[in-house]
């Protein structure tokens, strides 16, 4: 009676090519059957989903979800649309279960209940996906990282060793690496678990080495694209990369894959990856994305993003809200050019956020500036203690803060806790997850023109940007150096600024928050938040001599010079983005064809 009925939901839904259809169809049996067979029906979802490349195509996903309930698809190709049809036809026409929904009697249900009597029903709702259960994803979020962090503490112990050929002081996780190789390999086949093998190896030997020894550098990298490539082909919702600061050398991490696609420029493709952290390594990269010549793909960190929207942009999306631009110091000071520059920022933000979104995000900025002031308070009771408090960095917060119990009223706690399950609340989190993705597509598009410029061979540093920096004109610059890393921010910058039309003022306003912020100053970001209100202000008027020397920015004149540009309509600014980037780089910006995207189950972390 349960199989026929997940069948029978799974096959509604297959035919009108819509996953709620099979939530429809189990309204219409009784209310403990549906009960029973929601989360299973919505398994066998996600289980078909993660099986294809293309998910957009709901009715190929759930036949694929059909066949995988009745035990059908043992020799299917699951990219093969036809041969999916045709089994979903076949076993429905034929001795397989009926597909016309038949409702479930009560007494049918009691004679169920009775035969599985003792059994509780906990959950109503279908569980959350999350890819750390399965057994690949397991390895990838835990064992990964315990390996990891064991070679990186005996890298370290090796280095205070006063011989440096004496072995690693702290042993190295073997049993976790084992059994990432494992998993791997029980997943992908040899030729995966091959490469994995060969990346943990060939980066343990580059962690542990005492040289700059670049070959070890290459054996690694290769190795990790061979594991990268074995992952994409069979359509493995997990990517592995190489992140390192001199503090702890090369680290192996891991991410979920929420959305991909192909990018195509000039004949090239390039991968663009929306990733979230998989691992539980305590190293990150800050940048909201990323990319270099040895990744091979533009890649959005959605965790750094949603943090940067929690902590900045969301908070200025409600009525005459501030966008905090400036440090806390200058803020405490106020000179009178903050408080205009702050307006204007939140108010171009709030312009370009779709009306339809408009009153949820406000809603949202609400909450936050709620859930802060609750923050604030918590704060001063844990200040008593040894409990240190974090701000949040997710629109929902997991915090509980029980160890308060008893040290504040009890009320703040019952808020705190309110307010997050106010923000989880659906409508809010769709609210968000559209606009992060907006934000997303800005970003993607800064980390695209990263990889065009670096197929595009050397690029001279713009005249306007070497009289800002007092660099020399050569094009023979190490790719680290200042000047380098300015030039090939400010051409991202300008790319994605220009490309993005409905969101190039919110381009415009992330980019130069860095010439604003003291803490900042001393980066190429900052520099390049300089170069960008300069070249726009000579494409739009509002140009003026921000760059003081030093390292130091006369921010009064690039708020003036902000503001001016900031009045411009958003198509206006992305067409001065363009012509500014042709005068500085000699052509025009390339034509970016962005593919169809590749969604994976979302995953509520």
């Amino acid at each position: 009676m349960f199989r026929r009925a997940i069948l029978a939901a799974l096959a509604f839904a297959a035919e009108g090519g819509d996953d709620h259809l099979a939530r429809r169809a189990l309204s219409r049996v009784d209310p403990l059957v549906a009960l029973w067979c929601r989360p299973r029906v919505a398994k066998a979802i996600i289980t078909a989903s993660s099986l294809v490349a293309d998910r957009s195509d709901r009715s190929h996903v759930l036949r694929l979800a059909y066949l995988h309930a009745a035990g059908a698809l043992s020799d299917i190709d699951y990219e093969d649309r036809a041969a999916v049809s045709r089994a979903f036809e076949a076993h429905a026409a034929g001795g397989g279960p009926l597909r016309r929904y038949r409702y479930v009697s009560v007494l049918a249900l009691a004679a169920a209940v009775a035969t599985l009597g003792g059994i509780a029903v906990h959950h109503w709702r279908a569980k959350p996906w999350d890819p750390r259960e399965i057994e690949l994803g397991h390895a990838l979020a835990d064992d990964l990282p315990s390996y990891v962090a064991s070679v990186a503490n005996a890298s370290r112990s090796s280095d205070r060793a006063p011989d440096a050929g004496r072995a690693p002081a702290r042993p190295i996780d073997e049993d976790s690496r084992d059994r990432v190789v494992h998993a791997v390999a029980a997943d992908l086949g040899a030729v995966g678990g091959d490469a994995a093998r060969a990346l943990l190896l060939d980066y343990q030997a580059a962690a542990l080495s005492t040289t700059d020894d670049r070959a070890l550098d290459d054996l690694m990298y290769g190795a990790l694209q061979r594991t990268n490539g074995a992952l994409h082909d069979a359509h493995r919702l997990y990517w592995l990369d190489i992140i390192g600061d001199g503090r702890s050398g090369p680290l192996v991490v891991s991410y979920y894959v929420s959305r991909s696609s192909a990018v195509h420029v000039d004949g090239v493709t390039i991968p663009l990856l929306h990733l979230q952290r998989l691992d539980s390594l305590n190293r990150s990269l800050a940048a909201l994305g990323y990319t270099s010549p040895r990744v091979g793909a533009a890649v959005v960190t959605l965790d750094t993003l949603e943090d940067e929207a929690v902590s900045l942009l969301l908070p200025a999306l409600g009525d005459d809200a501030v966008a905090h631009t400036v440090d806390a110091e200058t803020e405490k000071h106020a000179p009178d050019w903050v408080l205009p520059l702050e307006r204007r920022v939140g108010a171009v933000l709030r312009a370009e956020v779709p009306v339809a979104r408009r009153a949820a995000l406000a809603e949202i900025a609400g909450l936050l500036a709620g859930r802060a002031d609750l923050l604030a308070t918590l704060r001063r009771a844990a200040a008593w203690s040894d409990e240190s408090i974090s701000a949040p960095k997710r629109l929902v917060d997991s915090a509980r803060f029980e160890e308060l119990e008893g040290r504040v009223a009890r009320g703040l706690l019952d808020d705190w806790r309110s307010t997050n399950d106010t923000l989880a609340e659906p409508r809010l989190r769709e609210a968000t997850d559209a606009y992060l993705s907006a934000l997303a597509s800005i970003v993607g598009r800064h980390e695209i023109q990263h990889q065009i410029d670096f197929r595009s061979g050397i690029i001279p540093v713009p005249a306007d940007l070497r009289e800002t920096l007092g660099a020399r004109g050569g094009t023979d610059l190490a790719p680290t150096s200042l000047e380098a890393r300015c030039r090939d921010e400010l051409s991202a910058e300008l790319a994605a600024i220009a490309s993005t039309r409905e969101l190039a003022s919110t381009a415009l306003s992330m980019a130069v928050i860095p010439v604003f912020d003291q803490r900042d100053w001393g980066s190429p970001y900052a520099y390049v938040a300089a170069s960008l209100l300069t070249a726009l202000g000579r494409e739009l008027g509002g140009s003026g001599e921000i760059y003081a020397d030093g390292g130091a920015f006369r921010r009064d004149d690039a708020a003036a010079a902000y503001l001016a540009i900031a009045s411009k309509s958003g198509p206006e600014i992305a067409a001065g983005a363009g012509r500014a980037y042709a005068r500085l780089f000699g052509h025009e910006l390339p034509t970016v064809e962005v593919g169809a995207w590749q969604i994976s189950p979302r995953w509520s972390r």
